[in-house]
């Protein structure tokens, strides 16, 4: 291969793996909205809900934990579609 196929294919990778980047942090901040505990009532069993209005668990732990797990989830789904196209 020539070195302007070399930068050309390097470029390209890296373009791939920065929008993977992106679409993955964006799977988990959404799961993160959706899961975070914006308001609640400290009653003997706290009840908590989300900026929508659901409820959801008062502790930050589940939301954090789903979020990293989507953006994980949404990683290897796009890594996989992509393997699949080839």
């Amino acid at each position: 291969m020539s070195d302007d196929t070399d930068i050309r294919l390097r470029r390209h990778l890296t373009a791939r793996l920065v929008a993977d980047t992106i679409i993955a942090t964006a799977a988990g901040l959404l799961v993160l909205i959706l899961l975070a505990p914006t308001s609640g009532t400290d009653t003997q069993s706290p009840e908590c809900t989300s900026a929508f209005g659901y409820p959801v668990p008062c502790g930050w732990g589940l939301s954090v934990g789903a979020a990293v797990a989507a953006a994980v989830v949404a990683a290897v789904v796009l890594t996989a579609l992509r393997r699949r196209r080839r």
